[in-house]
């Protein structure tokens, strides 16, 4: 009789959380074009994503981004690429929202650590070496080792 009334408490509590995901259709857009901060150039190639998501996108030749099949909600949309500082902007989503975010990157110096390569040259080897083909062994057989090597 108890695991009845937990039950259906279980059920009245989860279900309308259950129906409104499910019925939550994610068709949201963001898109935009990437510049350059100072000279307004087109960046390709510079990675677009959804803080604390798997949605991400590369902008094209013309600087252009798009990011589709967002469900409403609260985001970071992060942009970076080597050699330009990450710039990040809060947006919202509302439902069937094209949202359209243009974002300008200012290029960095980047620093790198140093390295230091290292090598050392091959020393010939100091000991005598004789090598003996199948046929010349074949030819001192009954021969003691030192015989054969001569």
């Amino acid at each position: 009789m108890r695991w009845r009334f937990w039950w259906w408490w279980l059920v009245s509590v989860t279900a309308p959380t259950l129906t409104k995901a499910q019925t939550q259709e994610c068709i949201c857009t963001i898109q935009g074009r990437i510049t350059e901060r100072i000279n307004k150039q087109e960046v390709a190639g510079a990675l677009v994503y959804l803080k604390g998501t798997n949605r991400s996108a590369l902008s094209d030749s013309s600087g252009t981004y798009v990011l589709k099949n967002l469900c409403q909600g609260r985001y970071t949309l992060v942009c970076q690429l080597i050699g330009y500082a990450p710039t990040q902007v809060s947006v919202t989503l509302r439902h069937d929202d094209d949202f359209r975010q243009n974002l300008a990157l200012l290029e960095e110096d980047v620093h790198l650590q140093n390295v230091v390569v290292t090598a050392r040259r091959n020393v010939p080897s100091t000991q005598a070496r004789t090598e003996l083909s199948g046929a010349a062994l074949d030819r001192s057989r009954g021969q003691s080792l030192g015989e054969a090597l001569k």
